[in-house]
């Protein structure tokens, strides 16, 4: 009778009973997490311990009338607040998924969140929600009440999330902010006609490119500014093509901490590129993140310069005319983010990248320049004099296809391609 009503199912995560003689014994229940043995080691170390792995997914068709709706809302051009809240009203449910079946496994947290989009047969659309759920060791358990008791989740890995824990940072929830926009047949002939006429850079491109940063920015910080967040950590920009549309989208972790102020507006909330434990880093030598930067400019050669170059190609050589419009075009992006950084109060902008890619075919190239400006301050500061090793280790990813070379895998991890599955 004991051991029936004990038993129970163990991917319930509940504990198994057996009854031996008079005595009880209760075994642990065996835990299935993503979590690596590095990203164990360093939540251990904080008073976390691995969970199960947690999903939400949402499948969703837009239908025929939906995709027709869409075509003519791209042809329009500019950005698209029906695409963009249809992308994120999607993502929501497929991330509320993921956290109703975290709390039903009691789990106090979840770790590595990633939100994907995958293209099914037909048109349809799969919104995936996935984590490592994490619960506190008893012995360190947070106080009833107190912000870290509160239910998380972080886009952060588990090494990561050891990195904002020994900075005082309490996380609060995966936060992002998308938009979508198109060049439209408008956009796409007025700048045409500037493509083929004038060299240069084509601001009614450049414009939408920007607006639609900027947008999908502050709609991550108001996410943040509502959950009483002060600080979004390891923000990452992602983009993505659908037809005529292209999604831009911000995600990281929304954070608090009781040095920092609490934001009285979305343009309060302090954001940073920074990977966790570049942060750690940089808080260690008395600097702080002041506030995400980042620039576009859509630069084209024009057609004259195009003959021109086309002629110095046949007697090789430098093509003087497009190495000067690179110059140009790379300068012009670098002045727009050091004005940001002025405009913010910073002393320096770290971590900068840029991506130069082909658009609008031959001649027509966007330039994209994406940091975080930063600035002297010790009032966030490390409790540890060091990290231990396990923060810095990369994990191998283990099985590899055509299918997950260039997905979005989990921080911290990557694939090895041309291995066996499993071969060291």
């Amino acid at each position: 009778m004991l051991a029936a009503q004990g038993r129970s199912l163990l991917g319930e995560g509940m504990a198994e009973m057996h009854v031996v003689g008079e005595i009880v014994q209760q075994e642990p229940a065996l835990v299935l997490s993503p979590l690596s043995g590095n990203e164990q080691y360093c939540l251990l170390q904080r008073g976390l311990q691995p969970g199960t792995f947690c999903l939400g997914n949402h499948v969703f068709s837009l239908g025929l009338v939906g995709n027709v709706r869409s075509l003519f809302t791209s042809l329009s051009g500019g950005t698209n607040q029906t695409d963009a809240t249809f992308m994120s009203k999607n993502r929501l449910e497929a991330i509320s998924r993921l956290e109703r079946e975290a709390r039903a496994t009691s789990m106090d947290g979840i770790v590595g969140v990633q939100a994907e989009i995958i293209h099914h047969a037909g048109g349809v659309l799969e919104f995936l929600a996935t984590g490592g759920g994490v619960t506190w060791q008893a012995s360190k358990l947070p106080a009833e009440g107190s912000p870290g008791f509160d239910f998380f989740t972080a886009a952060c890995s588990g090494e990561q999330l050891s990195c904002l824990l020994d900075l005082g940072f309490v996380p609060a929830k995966m936060v992002f902010g998308t938009e979508s926009y198109s060049r439209g047949l408008g956009g796409a002939l007025t700048g045409g006609l500037r493509v083929m006429f004038v060299s240069g850079e084509v601001p009614e491109f450049s414009e939408t490119f920007m607006a639609a940063r900027r947008t999908a920015l502050h709609r991550l910080r108001d996410e943040a500014y509502k959950l009483g967040a002060s600080f979004v950590s390891g923000v990452k920009l992602s983009s993505m093509n659908y037809g005529l549309l292209t999604e831009v989208s911000f995600l990281g972790t929304a954070c608090r901490h009781p040095a920092l102020p609490i934001p009285m507006s979305p343009d309060d909330v302090i954001t940073s590129g920074f990977s966790e434990q570049e942060l750690w880093s940089l808080c260690s030598q008395g600097y702080f993140p002041k506030t995400v930067v980042m620039a576009v400019s859509i630069y084209n050669m024009g057609m004259g310069n195009d003959l021109k170059n086309f002629f110095q190609n046949l007697g090789g050589g430098e093509l003087t005319s497009f190495s000067g419009l690179i110059t140009e075009a790379r300068h012009r992006v670098q002045s727009k983010i050091l004005e940001q950084a002025r405009q913010a109060g910073a002393c320096e902008v770290l971590g900068l990248q840029t991506d130069i890619e082909n658009f609008a075919g031959a001649g027509c190239i966007e330039f994209f320049a994406y940091g975080t400006a930063v600035h002297k301050s010790k009032l966030v500061a490390p409790q540890s004099e060091q990290l231990s090793p396990q923060h810095f280790m990369m994990e191998r990813t283990a099985f590899c296809s055509n299918s997950n070379l260039n997905s979005h895998r989990r921080p911290g991890h990557k694939c090895e391609v041309g291995q066996m599955h499993g071969a060291p």
